[in-house]
């Protein structure tokens, strides 16, 4: 890491360090805790990779087919992967939003429908007026 110093160039992780601004006092310790949290679950991550390397290198010294032996350890079965998949589907909202072009029919309809109620008022309004205003000329 070229021109880090420091407690950066030890960790690649991000350090979140707040600058004078009056407005970042609201939302520091959000980003603070946020800086945290994806600190933590990098580091979580590279102690992951770090053990499929450790596994791989373990799995080349035997002599074992690394591809195999991979896939025997981190690959789930196909089965207990449609069956999580259906666990999760099952505990989800269902999307009852129906067709779109149903959905923008009935819009346009109502649309309509209300320009033509408010034309009708507006006859019979002009209609009433005048109708009055004649009838108080007689």
């Amino acid at each position: 890491m070229r021109g880090l110093t420091g407690r950066q160039a030890q960790s690649p992780y991000i350090l979140y360090k707040p600058k004078n601004c009056p407005t970042i006092g609201v939302h520091l310790n959000d980003l603070v805790k946020l800086s945290t949290e994806l600190n933590r679950e990098l580091a979580d991550g590279q102690a992951y990779f770090d053990a499929i390397a450790a596994d791989e290198r373990r799995w080349i010294a035997d002599g074992v087919n690394v591809d195999q032996a991979f896939a025997a350890k981190y690959y789930d079965s196909l089965e207990g992967t449609i069956a999580e998949a259906e666990k999760q589907l099952a505990s989800e909202w269902r999307d009852v939003r129906g067709n779109p072009y149903e959905e923008a029919r009935n819009r346009a309809l109502l649309v309509i429908g209300g320009i033509l109620a408010g034309l009708g008022l507006f006859v019979w309004a002009t209609r009433w007026t005048y109708r009055r205003i004649n009838s108080r000329a007689s």
